[in-house]
């Protein structure tokens, strides 16, 4: 996560030249997004909408650290081409849309406590439930399912820790 903040940093905010060439190489190439999100520390569920746009503008944010000049593009280049680190990041990305979601179930006026218990505990056990087909590399992540459909060589097992520590 840290990683994929320092570039979007890079990207966006070092520099407004390379901010601007960044929304050209956007433009040019015709995406669904005309730039990255910022992460928020205050809002700390921001950071599932800077992963899923980072994840959407992957191939984008590729193109411009190869075509960069700059010594930290080369090293973020490499960051990104390994494939265990991108599956890393769309699982990331996945886990942190399950967890707006039930963000929001825990939100809003006239809900009794009985009822935010039950959402407690029902994710706990769609945690468990994932962390078992995890386990039998069976996914319930489209993004992380997208990558590991891709390459074969991809470990999905290491995330049951992330996975198990969620839970608790």
């Amino acid at each position: 996560m840290k990683t994929v903040i320092s570039i979007v940093i890079f990207i966006r905010a070092k520099s407004s030249l390379q901010h601007r060439l960044f929304k050209a190489l956007l433009q040019e190439n015709y995406t669904q997004f005309n730039d990255l999100l910022l992460h928020n520390n205050v809002r700390w569920l921001s950071k599932g909408n800077v992963l899923q746009r980072f994840f959407n503008l992957l191939n984008e944010i590729e193109l411009f650290l190869i075509q960069s000049t700059h010594l930290p593009a080369e090293d973020y280049h490499k960051f990104i081409s390994n494939n265990s680190n991108v599956a890393t990041i769309t699982f990331l990305t996945d886990v942190f849309q399950y967890i707006s979601s039930f963000n929001l179930k825990l939100h809003g006026n006239q809900k009794l406590i009985c009822h935010l218990v039950s959402e407690v505990n029902c994710f706990c056990r769609k945690i468990s439930f994932f962390l078992q087909d995890v386990g039998n590399e069976r996914l319930h992540f489209p993004n992380s399912k997208k990558v590991v459909d891709e390459k074969d060589e991809i470990d999905i097992r290491n995330f049951t820790k992330f996975l198990d520590s969620l839970k608790t």
